[in-house]
């Protein structure tokens, strides 16, 4: 029997937000700190509302000596983060960190745009929700404001039907040049998608169904927090789940493996938030997260700070 501590954590939309997403209501999301007996750590953030079931669940099973996608990734990134803590050396040291997309904050004024803009973002990623106007004006403020060298992500969680997509392009009219993908504007299904695929002017991108989807989508979207990062022949995307700074770490990591052309990522979702001891030690330097420095993830002092609760696992 191994022992494991965690350390549960909330994360809070910044500015006020009232849906972490289309699917997802409220302002906060519950995750874990895991940290092993030999001083790797990792972050457990299941979204319930997205079938990932609970935190208390996931711990319990992590307790029992279960198996989930979610636990997977977090044993390993506690193996690859402890055995760099025991050998005094950071997980990144010979890593470039791909580039990132902008995810936009709800509270995102022109004003904070602007300046993400002025320094290099020029494709930034909305959370879209199912009233179509809405979103529609927000890709029109946006391209008013800065025009034909913006790129747009949007992301739909899956809260529109095919007759919505297509409404979507119709609406978006010769805006639609600037949308660089739709993603996962409804729940993939091989034949929808390729129809889809087939009569829009615009790329579809995958992310919840990830490797078992292919036939219809243009991108996929890989969160090494919910499986593993592998050589793909459709344009990659690799993201964080919108979770811990941990976890923002070890995707960034594990994009830092990828053998290939990455696309621009979405490993810069800390801004999503409410700032905290972590996040605050992060950096942005060329669109890229600048991890803390230190060994393994790092945050070394940040960690032995929380008070720790021990777990045993089968």
């Amino acid at each position: 029997m191994s022992e494991v501590f965690y350390w549960r954590y909330r994360l809070k939309l910044a500015g006020g937000g009232e849906r972490l997403n289309a699917r997802t209501p409220g302002a906060e999301i519950e995750g874990a700190l895991l940290r092993h007996a030999d001083g790797g750590v990792a972050c457990l953030q299941p979204w319930a509302t997205l079938g990932q079931g609970s935190l208390d669940g996931s711990l319990a099973l992590l307790e029992a000596g279960g198996d989930s996608a979610l636990l997977r990734s977090c044993r390993r990134c506690m193996a690859l983060d402890g055995a760099a803590r025991a050998a005094g050396v950071g997980l990144f040291e010979g890593k470039t960190v791909p580039r990132s997309h902008l995810s936009v904050p709800g509270w995102a004024e022109f004003s904070w745009l602007e300046e993400k803009f002025s320094s290099g973002f020029s494709t930034f990623k909305l959370k879209c929700g199912p009233d179509l106007q809405v979103e529609l004006q927000r890709v029109r403020d946006l391209l008013a404001r800065f025009g034909e060298r913006l790129r747009l992500r949007l992301d739909f969680n899956e809260c529109l039907d095919p007759q919505g997509v297509r409404r979507l392009v119709d609406l978006l009219g010769d805006a639609v040049a600037a949308i660089d993908f739709i993603e996962d504007p409804v729940p993939y299904d091989c034949e929808i998608w390729q129809a889809l695929s087939a009569e829009l002017p615009v790329d579809l991108a995958v992310d919840r169904a990830g490797s078992q989807a292919g036939a219809g989508a243009a991108v996929r979207v890989l969160k090494p927090a919910w499986e593993e990062v592998l050589q793909d022949p459709l344009r990659t995307v690799v993201t964080s789940a919108m979770d811990h700074p941990i976890g923002q770490l070890f995707a960034a990591y594990e994009a830092s493996l990828f053998d290939g052309d990455l696309d621009e990522c979405g490993l810069l979702t800390h801004w999503m938030f409410e700032a905290n001891a972590f996040s605050e030690a992060l950096e942005v330097s060329d669109r890229r997260l600048v991890p803390p420095g230190g060994a393994g993830l790092g945050f070394g002092d940040q960690l032995e700070m929380l008070p720790w609760k021990a777990l045993k696992c089968d």
